[in-house]
Formats: C-alpha cells, structure tokens, sequence
C-alpha cells in the first residue's frame, strides 16, 4: 500500500499541470540565491512585462500544437507584425511615410497576421501539406519580406504615445499595459481550450484525427481556425514587442522560435498534439524567463546562449516522454 501511494503521489507531481510549477519554483528559488532582487515587486513588474509577447507567442504556439500540427513561421510573423507597424506609423526614413496611428496600423497588420495564419492552416488542412514543411518554408518567405521591408536596417522611432502607453506606463502604478494584455490572453485561452466546443475539437483533433472524423468533428475546419488564431496572436505579440522595445528590424524575435518551444514542452505540451493546457504553459513561459535571466546575471557567453537552449529543450522533451509513457503505465496499470 506505502508503494502505490507513494507512486500515486509522484505521479500527482508529474502531471501536466503540476510539473511545469515544480520546475518554476526550484528555477526561481535558485536565480533569488544569486540575485535577491528578484524577489521585489519592481523586479516582477518589469519581468512580466518583458515576456509578455514571448507568452503571447507561446500560446500562438500551443494552440497550434496541440491540434497536432506545429508552426515553425512565428517568429518570423511577429517581426513582420511589429516591422510593419513601425513602418506604417513612423515618420523616420525608410518608412511608408503613411504616418498612421498606430492603432490603426497595428489593426491592419493584425487582419494581415490573421489572413496569412487562416492561409497556413488552409494549406495545412484542406490542401494537406506537412505542417513542419509548409511553415518551415513561410519562416524564410515572411524573413525574407522583413528583410526587403526594412532593407536591413531598423526602425527606432516608436515615439507615439501609444507605444508607450502599452509598453512602459505602470497603470496605477503597479502593471504595464502588456502585461494586462497577457494575462487576459491566458485567461481567454483557458476557458477557450477547456470550456468550449472549438477546444474539445482542437484536442480530439490532435489526439486522433481518423476518432474525431468518426465523432464528427471538422478536422479542416478545425485546423485551419487553429493557425487563424495563431496568425491573430502573433500579430499583436508584434505590438507589445515593439511597444516594450521600441525598436524593430529584420532579426527581432529571432530567438523566438526556440523560446516558444521550450516553454511549451516545459509546460506539458505534447509535440505530437492532443496533450497540452494553458495551465501549465504559465509556468512554462515563467520558466524560460527566469532561465533567460539567470543566463544574463553569470554572464554567459552569447555564442554559447544558443547550445544551452538546445540542452534545455532536449532534456525537457525526454522528461515529458518519461513522465508522459512510462509513469502513466505505472500509476493506471
């Protein structure tokens, strides 16, 4: 009996939704020991509003993975979002010279966003192209555009004070508008992914697409809904990029991608769908920040950011097979 409680237990830890928690608090406990400051209020203010757009992204990310696709074009959609938007609303050479509000250039690159995410999930869903295949070759296609857009330099005027409203301006003094933005974008995928009929659809679909035909479910339909969205969040993650930033250029977001990923096997997203939960990609998101600045307080070298990201996503992805396969065979045998 002592065995399969203590079994019981272990398995409670590694669910998905609990897991992802555990990771955060033993990672935060250990950049407090080499940095106390995380631990005031100012510091965690700041830090939210900095990856705000990464969560946004990530959950870009999720909601396509968990309908068993995946998305390899989102960050660069993001520096094309946020590349745009500066170029339609400043005044600075190499601009449109269209000066629009930025509200209003950031409504039309969103609608844009959205069209090339609809257009993804049609190629995807109806057409039948691999996801990896087709989103690997829009990644190149939409740097390319930031690239021909920006003619290798960058935007820095983001001076309009809606930037600045979003981006650095602590309403009432406690949050960023940001970082308000990110909270209501996880409270509203939560309850779209758990509490409505597109959710239960999304994870049948990424589960067993033939089972959910047989169920009746859209498969196409369902897909192509899911890059939709994704192509929305992007887009606005692009605002709140260069809202915080106030700078955009062909590289931005580069490292985007490998981001996204970790914070999504980090918290419990399955790579091959169906499997997933906006609960656990909080901490996931949380995780990746905190990993980010523990990496910027010991100093590490630039050129070796990039491998130890790749040692995180590898061990992160055979934990969550362990704790996926052969803890599930224990505790339900």
């Amino acid at each position: 009996m002592e065995s399969k409680g203590s079994i019981s237990k272990l398995g409670f830890l590694l669910r998905g939704e609990v897991f992802p928690w555990l990771i955060f608090i033993l990672i935060t406990a250990g950049a407090t020991s080499l940095v106390p400051r995380i631990a005031s209020v100012d510091f965690t203010t700041d830090f939210l509003a900095n990856f705000s757009a990464l969560a946004i992204v990530t959950i870009a990310e999720v909601i396509v993975l968990i309908s068993g696709n995946m998305d390899l074009s989102v960050a660069s959609t993001v520096a094309l979002s946020g590349i745009l938007i500066g170029w339609l609303s400043n005044a600075e050479p190499g601009a449109s010279g269209l000066v629009l509000h930025p509200l209003l250039a950031a409504a039309i690159v969103i609608a844009l966003t959205t069209g090339i995410g609809a257009f993804n999930g049609f190629i995807v869903g109806r057409v039948g192209i691999n996801s990896f295949l087709h989103t690997f070759v829009m990644m190149i296609v939409l740097r390319g555009l930031c690239l021909a857009i920006t003619m290798g330099h960058s935007l820095y005027q983001f001076n309009h004070r809606v930037f600045w409203l979003i981006g650095s301006e602590r309403l009432f003094n406690i949050t960023h508008v940001c970082t308000l933005v990110m909270i209501a974008a996880f409270i509203i995928f939560y309850l779209i992914l758990e509490r409505s009929k597109f959710g239960w659809h999304l994870y049948a679909t990424g589960g067993n697409k033939a089972a959910a035909r047989q169920m009746g479910v859209d498969v196409v339909k369902t897909t192509i809904l899911a890059f939709t969205l994704n192509g929305f969040l992007c887009g606005l993650a692009g605002l709140l990029y260069v809202s915080r930033l106030r700078t955009a250029g062909a590289t931005m977001a580069a490292d985007y991608l490998f981001l996204v990923f970790i914070a999504a096997v980090i918290g419990g997203v399955s790579l091959f769908g169906g499997v997933g939960s906006i609960i656990g990609v909080v901490p996931g998101v949380l995780t990746v920040g905190m990993i980010q600045v523990i990496l910027n307080v010991i100093q590490v070298s630039p050129f070796l950011i990039e491998g130890i990201r790749g040692a995180i996503l590898i061990v992160a992805i055979i934990v969550d097979a362990i704790k996926s396969k052969s803890w599930t065979k224990v505790i339900y045998s």
